[in-house]
């Protein structure tokens, strides 16, 4: 099976969450999320801790809103030390290691699926399982949002360093002239 979610590392971290080892085989319900997700081109916006979705399941649109808990003001604190010895120094995903410290402080860098709110409440499993893989879509998009999402209300999210502004956008490159060696 290729994979289509989690491409980064913190997606991976998140997607943990829902996905973890059943000695019973697959299981349908997330087997179900995962289709449901993929089918639905929307992506899900995000205001402070709050994930708003909308797809289409079963020819009826669905909207719901996961709240994402913020880390305790002691946890905010470590995070806070630990962004400071591991800088995010590039925009594409978060540094290995800044992750193992996380893990090493026993800190999750993903809330368990008990503590997210859900908003109505009495949504089927399936649609919000596929809630949050569209999270985990966006969190491989960009990975930060993992940090922030957890982040207490009122810090301030770290940016990444110079090191990443040197990147050329691809927009100002001139493909007529990219492939063409220079002339001595």
């Amino acid at each position: 099976m290729s994979r289509e979610f989690a491409l980064s590392n913190a997606g991976r971290a998140w997607l943990r969450r829902i996905e973890t080892l059943h000695s019973g085989g697959p299981d349908p319900t997330l087997i179900a999320a995962r289709r449901i997700a993929r089918n639905s081109p929307e992506p899900p916006t995000v205001t402070g801790h709050t994930v708003h979705v909308t797809f289409r399941d079963r020819h009826q649109d669905a909207q719901l809103a996961l709240e994402i808990p913020p880390w305790n003001t002691p946890d905010a604190a470590v995070v806070d030390q630990l962004l400071h010895r591991h800088p995010i120094a590039a925009l594409d995903d978060l540094p290995d290691a800044l992750l193992a410290a996380l893990r090493e402080n026993h800190i999750e860098l993903a809330p368990r699926l008990g503590e997210i709110g859900l908003t109505p409440p009495e949504q089927p499993r399936r649609l919000a399982l596929a809630a949050f893989y569209k999270l985990v879509q966006r969190i491989d998009e960009d990975p930060q949002l993992a940090l922030a999402l957890r982040q207490p209300p009122g810090r301030t999210q770290r940016s990444p360093t110079r090191a990443a502004t040197r990147f050329v956008p691809l927009s100002a490159l001139d493909p007529a002239r990219f492939f063409v060696a220079p002339r001595a």
